[in-house]
């Protein structure tokens, strides 16, 4: 012990000076950008090629904590075929070293005109080896750029919108997610537009007139495979469309696909007259 104590006190600038040469090393001459593919492959490898992630350039950043940054991001899923960021910052927990789970604290900068922040940490609900729990916020994201991504018809939605969740996932997908989720938007234009439907063979398309909304707020608690809404509010009494509504959905998640089952809605709608005219000048139905 005396001889490693003498070498700490007699040696301790040589030994800062190694770790500063060795840390400087890191941050300005590592070849971060040589290790894009192999995140990719590695993303992909982990969620059975279903998600891609490909970015221009990679280093390292330390606000909020020390991590990898990468800019100009691009992610494809099976869901949207292009989802883009300015900058994705993804911090590990040390602790993952050791569990050998993907915790960690991930922002992404201009995600759909927004700021998503999101903590992976250890599941308390869910008992399984791979079950981790998510604290999602994705604050003033644009709803013309997200529907531009997810929906395959030419729908608009002018408006931006916030989202808050926490939910414990397991990553297998052997147990239904379960948490709190709330999505709440001050005001919604929806230009109108029109899309093609086949119902029984019989295809026909359908015009939706101009929808314009008030503050929507939808409060939603995952339990047991299904959905259950709380608190759950489209429009307001003035707007063309005012709707409560309560009850739930028996949704299934699985690792490549989402399957509704059945649901049970009770939903208090209330439409505007001039609104109705403009359904039937349109061709729409209710």
């Amino acid at each position: 012990m005396g001889v490693i104590k003498n070498i700490f006190l007699h040696h301790k600038s040589k030994m800062f000076l190694c770790f500063f040469l060795i840390f400087s090393f890191v941050v300005l001459f590592f070849p971060y950008d040589d290790l894009g593919d192999s995140i990719t492959s590695l993303v992909a490898n982990n969620t059975g090629n279903t998600i891609y992630v490909q970015f221009d350039d990679l280093s390292l950043g330390f606000l909020p904590q020390p991590g990898i940054k990468m800019s100009n991001v691009f992610i494809e899923t099976p869901f949207a075929s292009e989802i883009r960021a300015d900058t994705l910052k993804v911090a590990p927990s040390l602790l993952a070293l050791f569990t050998q789970k993907p915790l960690m604290r991930a922002i992404a900068e201009n995600l759909f005109s927004g700021n998503l922040d999101v903590s992976i940490s250890n599941s308390n609900k869910i008992k399984t080896d791979q079950a981790v729990s998510a604290d999602i916020e994705f604050l003033d994201f644009n709803l013309n750029d997200l529907v531009k991504a997810f929906v395959p018809f030419p729908m608009k939605a002018n408006g931006t919108a916030s989202l808050n969740a926490l939910v414990d996932i397991d990553l297998e997908m052997k147990s239904q997610p379960e948490g709190d989720i709330s999505l709440v938007s001050p005001k919604i234009s929806v230009p109108a537009f029109s899309f093609d439907t086949n119902m029984n063979g019989i295809k026909q398309s359908m015009a939706v007139p101009t929808l314009n909304l008030g503050k929507v707020q939808i409060k939603g608690k995952l339990k047991n495979g299904k959905v259950l809404f709380t608190d759950t509010v489209i429009g307001s009494a003035k707007d063309d469309v005012f709707a409560k509504i309560g009850g739930d959905i028996d949704l299934r998640i699985a690792p490549n696909n989402v399957v509704v089952s059945y649901y049970n809605l009770a939903i208090d709608l209330t439409l505007k007259e001039t609104f109705i005219k403009n359904l039937g000048s349109y061709g729409g139905m209710i």
